[in-house]
């Protein structure tokens, strides 16, 4: 039996005793000491409810568990200020990443689609736990009448730009976008700022872990490189090429007339149309090309990404 259904039938013979309690106090109504069990037993209902919850949150992969540590933070407590400046950023990032990821592309998201996504991924402070302190967060990982489920995907990205190295920063920074990537660097000044350390830590259906050790260093690192971008330049461009690497993971590589070889990414509503390429190909590409300025090298960083195949 596993801890789950072990905790469902504990609940289940609990909440039979307190029934057969309330009825009993019906007929004496001042017995103190059943009064005491009842609200007792009323206690252990709620608090079971709750281990259920995140057992199962646990159980669908939708629970993340962000561990604080720090002066503030000690014996399962938070201050609710601090709670607000570390919650509001991390929803943040989650939202705007999840937008950029997988709404239509679209450069400025109306307030209905945003409530929408919001909606769905349904990101929730589930519990607080000792240990330092935990919070535990659960989203929405069920897949609509689509086949969509937002959450996973965003998770992994947001993980892997808090694991991020200069060298595939710019990468993530613009699979993310910039909205999020700020959220993201609003989160760890937070941390950096109250002088806290976090572990944070997801896991996805494929039993794939995904784990950021936020120390002073780590902190200091994705902070700096996220306070050195600006909000880059965004276009929209055609361009005439030949087609050098077909990917099934997002991904084609292209060589326009007269110029160097660029990757595209492409999200996969548009798999239909790259399915119709070949190696090869000469075609016309509808492509958003998105400029960052790196300070640290004093040039320009260009990534793309696929709007439409036109010819």
């Amino acid at each position: 039996m596993s801890a789950l259904e072990q905790l469902r039938n504990r609940l289940e013979n609990i909440n039979k005793l307190l029934f057969d309690e309330k009825s009993t106090l019906q007929n004496d109504p001042n017995n103190f000491a059943l009064k005491l069990s009842v609200r007792s037993l009323e206690d252990h209902v709620s608090d079971l409810a709750k281990q259920i919850e995140l057992a199962e949150a646990e159980q669908e992969k939708s629970l993340i568990e962000l561990r604080l540590i720090g002066e503030q933070v000690k014996n399962g407590s938070i201050p609710l200020k601090l709670l607000s400046k570390i919650a509001s950023p991390f929803s943040s990032a989650v939202t705007n990443a999840a937008l950029k990821l997988h709404s239509n592309n679209k450069y400025t998201p109306d307030r209905e689609t945003i409530d929408n996504f919001e909606r769905s991924l349904d990101l929730r402070l589930s519990s607080l736990g000792v240990g330092s302190t935990k919070l535990y967060i659960t989203g929405n990982v069920t897949a609509d009448l689509g086949g969509d489920s937002f959450l996973p995907n965003t998770l992994e990205t947001i993980f892997a730009l808090l694991n991020a190295n200069e060298e595939n920063f710019y990468d993530l920074v613009h699979h993310i976008g910039y909205k999020s990537a700020k959220s993201i660097e609003e989160f760890v000044s937070v941390l950096d700022k109250e002088n806290l350390s976090a572990d944070c830590s997801w896991s996805n259906k494929n039993g794939d872990e995904f784990f950021w050790k936020g120390r002073k260093e780590e902190i200091t690192k994705i902070k700096y490189l996220l306070e050195k971008t600006d909000e880059p330049e965004v276009i929209e461009i055609s361009i005439k090429g030949v087609v050098n690497l077909l990917s099934e993971t997002g991904r084609i590589e292209i060589t326009p007339d007269n110029e160097h070889k660029i990757k595209v990414m492409y999200k996969s509503d548009l798999f239909p149309q790259v399915a119709k390429l070949s190696l090869g190909d000469r075609a016309i590409f509808k492509i958003e090309k998105t400029s960052f300025f790196n300070s640290t090298v004093n040039d320009y960083v260009y990534k793309y990404k696929l709007l439409d195949v036109l010819s």
